[in-house]
């Protein structure tokens, strides 16, 4: 059993944080893609439909949750190999449906806000500090 002393001095018998390079790695590398296929994604639509006005700010964010849609399998899949003992799979059976229902239920809101105020070369940033 391992201690860890906090600021207080105080020893406690706790867990200690260690560091899993290989999951970290894999899910970093697989989000860092991620970021640059949204960022991507971004400067396209904003060619595709442009401006800021109500329709086509939830005419974007129809878009960009669709595009989610194809993304978090594949976020859920960069997971499941940075975590031993589970399979892609098993990771997509167990978390697809409950991230997908989360990411319909909130992201809608944080693109209306992304899409209307934060200049283009910044969403990303946006994104992933709210996602």
């Amino acid at each position: 059993e391992e201690k860890a002393l906090r600021c207080d001095g105080v020893e406690h018998a706790e867990d200690v944080f260690v560091l899993d390079r290989r999951r970290f790695l894999v899910f970093n590398t697989i989000t860092l893609g991620s970021g640059f296929l949204f960022q991507t994604w971004w400067y396209l639509l904003d060619g595709w439909v442009p401006g800021t006005s109500m329709n086509a700010v939830l005419l974007k964010t129809f878009y960009t949750q669709l595009f989610d849609t194809a993304v978090i399998p594949m976020e859920q899949t960069a997971l499941a190999l940075a975590t031993p003992g589970i399979t892609v799979s098993e990771k997509l059976r167990q978390d697809f449906l409950p991230m997908q229902a989360l990411a319909w239920a909130i992201l809608p809101v944080a693109h209306v806000i992304q899409f209307l105020y934060v200049p283009l070369p910044y969403q990303i940033l946006f994104s992933r500090l709210n996602g």
